[in-house]
């Protein structure tokens, strides 16, 4: 299952980016790093909070299939997780409708020769970094069936492995900097 809408979300993705066209998938790129530096700086205090508000799920006591160690701990990294993907989302939505501003850009004689498909390029570049950050952050969800999913799907592990500068950064970020 999970394969199955990590392989949607890449033909999203590519579809989205073709529609959107080069400016606004620019647009849409440059929000997203923006997203991530806001949610990167002001993921922890929003974390504390979030703590007091939402209870922590537990695993059922046979499981074994936390992708998180008990070491790393989980409590933090969990609540740490919820407010950075929040802020992500919301700081997302902001930047897309400021961007959106900009779509009269795309019917310049230049850039309309080549809009739809260098944005497609470029909406496909953009899904598979979301589906990487979603997949981590999927790994952080103490449910059963979620982490069963993720670890069942081929699709989902080959993006583990074979993003590795990105992987092996979420994996520190996630277990160093969000528990500490």
């Amino acid at each position: 299952m999970v394969t199955w809408l990590i392989v949607f979300g890449l033909l999203i993705g590519f579809l989205a980016g073709y529609r959107r066209g080069i400016v606004l998938q620019l647009v849409h790129i440059i929000g997203l790093v923006v997203a991530f530096i806001v949610a990167l700086r002001y993921y922890q205090p929003l974390g504390e909070e979030l703590r007091l508000l939402i209870p922590f799920p537990q695993l059922s006591t046979d499981s074994g299939l936390s992708i998180m160690n008990e070491e790393y701990g989980r409590e933090m990294v969990f609540y740490r997780g919820i407010a950075f993907a929040g802020l992500f989302i919301v700081t997302r939505i902001v930047t897309q409708i400021i961007g959106s501003m900009l779509d009269f850009l795309a019917n310049l004689p230049i850039i309309h020769f080549f809009n739809q498909w260098a944005g497609a390029l470029f909406g496909f570049v953009e899904a598979v970094l979301i589906i990487v950050v979603l997949l981590h952050l999927g790994a952080l969800i103490q449910w059963d069936f979620l982490q069963g999913a993720i670890q069942q799907s081929s699709l989902a592990q080959w993006f583990f492995s074979s993003t590795p500068v990105i992987s092996e950064r979420i994996v520190d970020w996630f277990t160093t900097e969000m528990n500490g």
